[in-house]
């Protein structure tokens, strides 16, 4: 699927998800108010749900999509990997796990002030979260790199104010692999990338999709959560 493809089915599922819950509410108050309806719009509850099942069929398809896309990056490779693409690939490998070391080092810099907050019982800051959006994008000589576009072939957003499975360095777990692949540990962005589909912003990648990254965007995002007494005080 195109990049630019993407963007448009995006915008149709989000469109389906907001006009279903609308059309849901519409027939709740509809049903209910239904002796009170005037005869000429006593049709509208028909047409209601003939929308709803229009919807219905319509994110059904965007679904299918999705799941085929998902499987495509799970089919075997029809031509074998060569040695040079073997070799970036573990390139890129090396430079998500320079990238997950960075981040580290970003939430030891801002941890600290953080819990310090958290601990005053005098700063209404009660939690906090710290999240790493990771934009991959397609290199400048791919056939679908567009100036009109972000050309981003996959998002990933990761929580990363705890220390988790993000941070792992591992064997990967998939026996499809090939083996020259494997000569070295996946860090978790790199295995995350290829084995992980989180819809169709987010897919999973086949190998040869990971050699078309060029560029790869990271935005740090801090979320500093507050509570107040509606009185006026407030709690830390």
């Amino acid at each position: 699927m195109k990049l630019k493809h993407r963007s448009s089915i995006k915008s149709l599922q989000n469109w389906t998800e907001v006009n279903q819950l609308t059309l849901h509410r519409m027939t709740r108050s509809l049903t209910s108010h239904a002796k009170e309806l005037p005869s000429e719009l006593i049709g509208l509850q028909s047409a209601v749900l003939v929308c709803q099942q229009a919807i219905a069929q319509l994110q059904s398809e965007v679904s299918e999509l999705y799941e085929s896309e998902a499987m495509s990056a799970l089919r075997p490779l029809s031509v074998p990997l060569i040695e040079n693409e073997i070799s970036q690939l573990l390139d890129l490998n090396r430079r998500l796990l320079s990238i997950t070391r960075h981040l580290e080092t970003v939430v030891e810099d801002v941890k600290p002030r953080l819990d310090a907050k958290v601990a005053d019982s005098n700063d209404p800051m009660y939690d906090y979260e710290i999240e790493a959006c990771i934009d991959y994008q397609l290199r400048e000589d791919d056939p679908d790199y567009s100036e009109d576009d972000d050309n981003y072939i996959a998002t990933r957003t990761e929580p990363i104010k705890k220390q988790w499975g993000w941070q792992r360095e591992g064997r990967s777990s998939s026996s499809c692999l090939p083996s020259a692949l494997l000569a070295e540990p996946h860090c978790w962005l790199f295995e995350d990338l290829y084995s992980v589909c989180y819809g169709v912003m987010s897919p999973r990648l086949s190998l040869r999709d990971c050699l078309r990254i060029g560029r790869i965007f990271v935005d740090v995002q801090v979320w500093q959560q507050y509570q107040f007494d509606a009185n006026g005080a407030s709690h830390g």
